[in-house]
Formats: structure tokens, C-alpha cells, sequence
């Protein structure tokens, strides 16, 4: 594990003077805004695959089936938004 740390000499000074690996610099959480960004950040990103895989899933059952309307592309996109409303809420801290 000694490879990974920042070893400090006389000459050479640097922002970067921590006694954890250099990997955990960037996602410490010393400012505590930093984890509600984080928070926000992946609920979002749950939303866009939740969203994005029910669009995904209706077009390949209309393909499948081959509706001349699509309609498994429509419900399976307005069931996976739904989910994706419940899931973020029931993420949200209750303060």
C-alpha cells in the first residue's frame, strides 16, 4: 500500500500533503456539500437508466411482436418513468 501514498520532501512541496492514498484525494468528504452532490448525482443517474432501459425494453417487445403501433414502447416508458418518480422519492431524506 506504500506506493500509493504521497511521501513529502524538503524540496518538493505539494497541495497534495495527506496521509491517505492519493485514489481517496478527490472523493474525501471534507466539505459537506460534497455529499449531497454525490446524492443527487446517482439519483439522477438511476433515473436516466431506469427511464432509458423501460424506452429500451418497449422497443424490443414492439419489434418482437411486431405491433404496427407502439404501444409496449409507450407503457413500458410510462411504467418505468413512474418507477423511476417512486424510486426518487423514496430516496429523499425525510428531515
Amino acid at each position: 500500500m506504500g506506493f500509493f501514498y504521497y511521501i513529502p520532501t524538503e524540496k518538493y512541496h505539494s497541495i497534495f500533503d495527506v496521509e491517505q492514498p492519493f485514489f481517496f484525494i478527490f472523493m474525501s468528504n471534507d466539505s459537506p456539500n460534497s455529499n449531497k452532490y454525490m446524492r443527487y448525482m446517482g439519483a439522477g443517474s438511476q433515473m436516466l437508466i431506469t427511464i432509458a432501459s423501460g424506452v429500451l425494453l418497449g422497443n424490443w417487445l414492439d419489434k418482437t411482436f411486431h405491433t404496427t403501433t407502439p404501444w409496449y414502447s409507450i407503457g413500458c416508458s410510462l411504467l418505468f418513468i413512474f418507477a423511476a418518480i417512486y424510486l426518487l422519492i423514496r430516496s429523499l431524506p425525510k428531515e
